[in-house]
């Protein structure tokens, strides 16, 4: 019985410290100097994988595994890119 209830304490320890976790993260998504850092980023991330010269040099490093993994971080920056801009 003593077990299960620490058991129970330490889930909703957990689930409180996640939360809290989680809340200042997304405040600290929120503010414009984060959204300005990401979208650099995401710039940055767009131009290598635009430019013919860069991408063929990091697909031919990566091999066949590569061109995927850059064709879905591509996909994935486009997407954050959207959702950052509205």
């Amino acid at each position: 019985m003593l077990g299960s209830f620490l058991g129970r304490a330490v889930v909703a320890a957990v689930r409180s410290v996640g939360a809290v976790a989680l809340n200042a993260a997304m405040t600290e998504l929120r503010k414009p100097e984060t959204q300005a850092k990401l979208g650099a980023g995401i710039a940055t991330v767009h131009h290598h994988l635009n430019d013919p010269e860069k991408r063929a040099d990091l697909e031919r490093a990566a091999g066949t595994a590569g061109k995927t993994a850059a064709r879905m971080l591509g996909r994935a920056a486009g997407n954050l890119k959207n959702k950052l801009n509205g």
